[in-house]
């Protein structure tokens, strides 16, 4: 069939490889190299950051920033039915905890705290040796800490995988007790087919669903808690991290993921009218990326915050109907030859940010650069290196390369002293 689906039991199974949606997940991991590329160039906290800001380099991160990790948990929801049908709900945790809990944990013990290492380089800070600073980042760990992170333990972008497995793990749980629901019958579900109107209905609805609780959410930060950022990373006892007002949207799309395979939505035309899709991306990203980039430092905080929160679920449902109708198109097949790149996707976010942070202060001294450029070759050469780590090492020898870290790590014990 067209779509790769066969019927089974009475519902929906992927019956053979739906590569757009693959494409998009390795699209995604692209995005968030540039994304903590970008970072050090524009200001703000991050380890490594250049004297200088580049507007440029933030215009590109605000479009990061706003879809990645949405759509990052969109396509996630949406397999974990698939690979729940498939599995079961017990094989299908213990999955999760191969696959996300303990990288997770890896590399809080060796990259995480080697960050903080490169950080204090960089501001020639170092004023103690690599094993000591590998114990205080540690020890951190155990504070347990719940609220807000201030000057708190930080598990930097080892936050997506400690929120996915939660997520994850109470799917699961819900699959258990919701079975039939979640595996309702193909003929119950195929009968209506989506039209313009009611397109733009669903658009406004995971526009609303998403924006109610997010403004909710950044309301209770500023009026009943002591942290000055609406966006601030919130802690539960160090174990998972998130920003508060960002996670209603994550979980609107991790479920929004869900439902889509559930109920058919891709098969019965939700993603098929590409010129409203289209439409619609070019409207709410023309406002989104003006206010965000123009407005920002100009219009006083009440006004700029809840129009802020409109704008950015508005752009981001409608950057998912945009990307989702035009991959099903342009992006259905294999990329470069036999596809095979696409499965470093996950491997990609694992990898990165070593690299990434290892380039920016390589970078960092060479101030005839321009900072654009410093950007591009940061997210180019970071890219490759994560491919090719992942390609012919932490792939096929997972492992090892748990070794080769562990190694490395004390070695500049030694080498830090």
């Amino acid at each position: 069939m067209r779509c790769g689906w066969k019927i089974s039991g009475g519902y929906l199974l992927v019956k053979k490889k739906i590569w757009y949606l693959d494409n998009i997940r390795f699209i995604l991991a692209i995005f968030v190299v540039a994304w903590h590329a970008a970072n050090a160039y524009i200001g703000g906290r991050w380890p490594i950051l250049e004297t200088d800001t580049s507007s440029v380099v933030y215009g590109i991160k605000t479009f990061f920033d706003a879809v990645t990790m949405p759509f990052f948990f969109y396509i996630s929801g949406y397999f974990a039915l698939v690979s729940i049908r498939k599995r079961g709900s017990s094989s299908f945790l213990k999955t999760k905890v191969k696959t996300i809990l303990i990288p997770w944990i890896v590399v809080l013990l060796l990259i995480v705290p080697f960050i903080e290492l490169l950080a204090q380089i960089s501001t020639q800070s170092l004023a103690v040796g690599y094993f000591d600073l590998w114990k205080w980042q540690i020890n951190r760990i155990f504070a347990f800490d719940f609220g807000f992170i201030s000057d708190g333990y930080y598990q930097r972008y080892m936050w997506f995988l400690s929120v996915l497995f939660a997520f994850q793990a109470i799917f699961a749980l819900v699959y258990r007790f919701s079975k039939k629901w979640l595996n309702k019958d193909l003929a119950s579900l195929q009968s209506r087919l989506f039209t313009t109107k009611s397109t733009l209905t669903w658009v406004v609805k995971v526009a609303f669903i998403a924006l109610l609780p997010m403004m909710t959410v950044i309301l209770l930060t500023i009026f009943f808690t002591d942290s000055p950022d609406p966006e601030a990373f919130f802690s539960v006892f160090n174990v998972i991290q998130f920003q508060a007002s960002r996670l209603p949207v994550y979980i609107v799309y991790f479920v929004l993921g869900i439902l889509t395979y559930r109920n058919q939505w891709i098969r019965r035309d939700l993603f098929t009218n590409r010129r409203l899709w289209n439409t619609l991306f070019v409207i709410t990203g023309v406002i989104y990326l003006i206010w965000m980039n123009l407005f920002a430092n100009i219009v006083p905080d009440e006004l700029f915050g809840p129009l802020f929160i409109l704008f950015i679920n508005f752009f981001i449902v409608s950057a998912l109907g945009f990307t989702l109708s035009n991959a099903k198109i342009y992006l259905d097949r294999p990329l470069f030859g036999n596809g095979e790149i696409t499965s470093h996707a996950y491997n990609i976010y694992i990898l990165h940010y070593i690299f990434v942070h290892l380039l920016q202060l390589a970078l960092l001294n060479f101030v005839a650069i321009p900072l654009l450029v410093k950007f591009v070759l940061v997210t180019t050469i970071g890219l490759v290196l994560s491919v090719l780590a992942s390609k012919y090492l932490l792939k096929p020898q997972p492992r090892l390369t748990v070794a080769i870290g562990l190694l490395s790590t004390i070695l500049l014990f030694g080498i830090f002293t």
